[in-house]
């Protein structure tokens, strides 16, 4: 919660929402049923672990680089590494947190409901 705020990441998820960065995943659009917030949740899984991916095969590539003396090759790397992977990982977990949240409340609501009779 709030060390994704101090780091920016909900000023880098307006970006995603807001800007033609959105055009990264159209997908992630509003939400009418339980079952698409399911596969949002799916959707948002899937994501973290290509970026998650990504940032391994990224940072094993910059530290090649950097053991080969090109270290500034590797530190370029690295930079871009943190928009491109970082951020979004952070995002995803943001996200996946909220949507969690609300199918929570979901479930709470439908055991609520009482049955006729009791």
């Amino acid at each position: 919660g709030k060390l994704y705020e101090r780091l920016g990441v909900g000023v880098f998820r307006w970006m995603l929402l807001y800007t033609p960065l959105g055009w990264v995943n159209p997908n992630y659009g509003q939400m009418q049923s339980r079952a698409d917030l399911d596969r949002l949740l799916k959707q948002l899984n899937r994501a973290e672990g290509v970026h998650l991916v990504a940032t391994g095969v990224t940072l094993v590539a910059s530290a090649v680089f950097a053991l080969d003396g090109q270290t500034t090759i590797g530190m370029w790397l690295v930079l871009i590494a943190i928009p491109l992977h970082v951020y979004p990982i952070m995002v995803q977990r943001w996200n996946r947190v909220r949507v969690s949240r609300v199918l929570q409340r979901l479930a709470a609501r439908s055991t609520n409901i009482r049955q006729p009779g009791s």
